[in-house]
């Protein structure tokens, strides 16, 4: 909060000293430290950013201020509105050379399931291919963890996101990277049955204080611990598994929301009560189909199939 303010003021004596660069980069870095907790103000001030920089001229930092829109939009499930921005940025704001915005979109496929498109933009990515930067050699592990997620490959998911999780002194629990990788590890070691993972991913979290974590994290962990109460088939493991999304439902984005729901439904169907998963199935198949996400359907599907098959016998 106190980072924010200092931004908010930032911007606010940038625009009455006449100094749009300084103003639009005051918005850039608002976005960004809202998205950890607010996303739907982070897209208010991304976009506001991209306004002011397409007047000062500066096509760099309007490039991060359309990347930090995308990544805020992602969080709010608006993933039509990412895509509409990436090409605008591209066709209209003349920005195709600069290639973080490549990642972007990689970052977009990669989570709808299109994982030829993704592979095919980051093989033109030439200079962040040799970086050496921390935050962009994360991010190309984060996009071949989904590419890898969207596969199938869960074992490898798993390892890909973990090379993020270990820059995270680095990049800070709170960073986009960090927010999307913690939670693609732990479903991923889920998926490939490895509770060893899933117990030193638990780890590395559990010493941060309750404010250092984003709210997203702390729904994560709440569904992690969940699912793996009822791997073990523990008394009251429905229960936290409502609970968890419970929590989700206020503090999590669509897409994670509708992979806890389809966890819900899976442990229903598990346990007797099939017909009950059919509501939570829906849900997070009508959250699939809004956010354009291929591998989320297809979950959907076969949770679906599992549960009427089980419901009918």
């Amino acid at each position: 909060m106190e980072s924010a303010s200092y931004f908010r003021e930032a911007a606010r004596l940038g625009a009455e000293a006449g100094d749009a660069a300084r103003q639009g980069l005051a918005l850039v870095n608002l976005a960004d430290t809202l998205n950890a907790r607010d996303s739907v103000a982070a897209v208010q001030a991304a976009t506001e950013a991209t306004v002011v920089l397409r007047r000062a001229g500066n096509r760099w930092i309007l490039a991060f201020a359309v990347e930090n829109l995308v990544l805020a939009l992602l969080a709010t499930g608006d993933w039509n509105a990412a895509d509409l921005r990436l090409t605008e940025a591209v066709e209209e704001f003349g920005l195709a050379d600069i290639e973080l915005l490549g990642n972007a979109r990689a970052w977009l496929e990669a989570l709808r399931g299109h994982g030829d498109e993704a592979r095919t933009i980051m093989s033109g990515l030439t200079d962040l291919a040799v970086t050496e930067d921390v935050q962009d050699r994360s991010g190309r592990s984060l996009i071949n963890a989904l590419i890898a997620h969207a596969e199938h490959r869960s074992g490898e998911a798993c390892a890909l996101a973990t090379e993020v999780l270990d820059a995270m002194s680095v990049l800070g629990a709170g960073t986009d990277l960090i927010r999307w990788s913690w939670p693609l590890a732990c479903r991923s070691a889920h998926e490939a049955n490895d509770t060893a993972a899933i117990e030193r991913l638990l780890a590395l979290i559990a010493n941060y204080q309750q404010g250092e974590l984003p709210p997203v994290l702390h729904a994560e962990r709440e569904l992690t611990l969940a699912r793996l109460a009822a791997q073990r088939g523990e008394t009251g493991a429905s229960d936290q598994l409502q609970a968890a999304i419970a929590t989700m439902r206020r503090s999590s984005t669509p897409y994670h929301l509708a992979h806890g729901l389809l966890d819900d439904a899976e442990h229903l169907s598990a346990t007797g009560r099939a017909t009950e998963a059919l509501a939570l199935i829906d849900e997070a198949r009508r959250i699939g189909e809004q956010l354009g996400a291929t591998p989320l359907i297809d979950r959907a599907a076969v949770v679906l199939s599992t549960s009427q098959t089980r419901a009918s016998v």
